[in-house]
């Protein structure tokens, strides 16, 4: 909800009109509290750093402000369509 929110709010105040905001799922990743039972989680942490990376990279404000994105640099959803 903050990045929502600010996603809203940084457009309208000057000196945050160039701030991107965005957030970044980086995935199940195989650590020591991402084990769910006996299940394996099947992103390696390299994986998803290298993911958040490559997302990082490839986003402009233009095209990124107000998303969600996964660690594989796919769009999740627009934040700019959830009500408020």
């Amino acid at each position: 909800m903050l990045m929502v929110r600010f996603s809203f709010d940084c457009p309208k105040v000057e000196e945050y009109k160039h701030v991107l905001v965005c957030s970044i799922y980086p995935g199940w990743v195989q650590s020591e509290t991402g084990k769910l039972g006996s299940k394996q989680p099947p992103t390696s942490i390299q994986e998803s750093v290298n993911g958040i990376a490559s997302t990082i990279d490839q986003t402009t404000l233009q095209t990124a402000h107000g998303k969600y994105f996964d660690f594989k640099v796919r769009a999740l959803s627009n934040a700019r369509h959830c009500k408020r």
